[in-house]
């Protein structure tokens, strides 16, 4: 999730360690919108496989936060 206080446009990307990666839509905000989207991997990925997702506000990375997956 991503709040921002000026238009731009926003996107992000996420991924894991094994290989899997998807890009979420992209869409031009106006000032005070949060931008929300989902990826569903139709995969199973092993325990231990770090899962990292990354925000973008007009070209400029946001964040980078990431989980390990556990059984």
């Amino acid at each position: 999730m991503i709040n921002t206080n000026q238009p731009h446009r926003i996107s992000a990307r996420v991924w894991t360690t094994s290989g899997w990666s998807a890009n979420t839509k992209v869409e031009d905000v106006a000032a005070f919108r949060t931008y929300r989207d989902q990826a569903y991997p139709q995969r199973h990925f092993p325990a231990g496989t770090r899962l990292c997702a990354e925000g973008f506000r007009g070209g400029d990375s946001v964040g980078l936060p990431c989980v390990t997956i556990t059984n």
